[in-house]
């Protein structure tokens, strides 16, 4: 005969163990899991750490390089231009280089050669402005054109 009234205390308890169980090895397989993904990226992490640390990129060293490329072109243009005339000069980094404006700029990650130019103008007041740009292995400024 079938028992109408539903489960009794004795199925409750078994069922209950039964997915009691079924949990705790799930848990312990997904810890298990998660912990194996940690261990791979430390030893990662590790391995780099012993072959050489890894260089961050300094931001503000190429916006310096930026101003100081504003200052050498606006002394270029000074000694060398005289009045522009509301017209705009461009001029190269190794030009501001080869007559001793500035020093060689070097990117900071690998030590190798930065390139770049300097766009002169003057305002109706006769103030020379100047924006520069400048490309090196790692970086790039904004609207660099070349």
């Amino acid at each position: 005969m079938l028992n109408n009234h539903g489960w009794g205390m004795r199925d409750m308890i078994i069922y209950s163990c039964i997915i009691l169980l079924f949990l705790l090895i799930a848990t312990y397989y997904i810890r298990t899991f998660y912990k194996g993904l940690s261990n791979a990226s430390n030893t990662v992490v590790e391995k780099n750490k012993e072959e050489e640390p890894i260089k961050k990129q300094d931001i503000n060293l190429y916006k310096n390089y930026e101003l100081r490329m504003d200052t050498a072109a606006i002394n270029f243009v000074y000694k060398n231009y005289g009045d522009l005339n509301r017209s705009i000069a461009s001029i190269n980094l190794s030009d501001m280089t080869s007559k001793g404006y500035i020093e060689p700029l070097y990117d900071q990650l690998d030590n190798s050669l930065c390139v770049g130019y300097s766009n002169v103008w003057d305002s109706e007041d006769g103030v020379l402005h100047s924006s520069s740009y400048v490309r090196c292995t790692h970086y790039k400024t904004d609207g660099y054109i070349g």
